[in-house]
């Protein structure tokens, strides 16, 4: 299968629009790229970035459920993993990216990768237009 690890660009250059539809299982949702490749979470592999957190990637051929909830913010949300036994990846682990406040993170100048965290502190809100 087909994947390219996902980032997120400072500038409006790259911007992605995803599309995000109902998932397979009550209250969450596929987040696919405009090309329909689904991001997604793993927790195995190289998959693994630490014991609490997992690298993301969109995926040509699988599709992966995701809770969105309320951020604590109005008009922001948490984008939620769900559990995922084949990926080994746990529930409710949060998408998000850490600029140059983590080495690793950063992909280049205008760039960085995206993760998903198990702590709350290093959780994303996020804003949907």
């Amino acid at each position: 299968d087909a994947s390219s690890m996902v980032a997120a660009f400072k500038n409006d250059w790259w911007h992605q629009i995803w599309d995000v539809s109902e998932g397979t299982e009550p209250g969450t949702y596929f987040i696919k790229t405009i090309y329909g490749w689904s991001v997604g979470a793993w927790h195995f592999g190289n998959g693994i970035r630490s014991d609490v957190s997992s690298r993301v990637a969109a995926f040509q051929d699988e599709c992966f459920n995701w809770r969105i909830v309320p951020g604590s913010k109005e008009g922001t949300w948490r984008i939620l993993t769900t559990r995922n036994d084949g990926l080994e990846q746990e529930e409710n682990w949060g998408l998000s990216v850490w600029g140059d406040k983590i080495s690793d993170g950063v992909r280049d100048d205008e760039s960085n990768w995206l993760y998903a965290h198990k702590h709350d502190e290093w959780q994303m809100e996020w804003q949907f237009s």
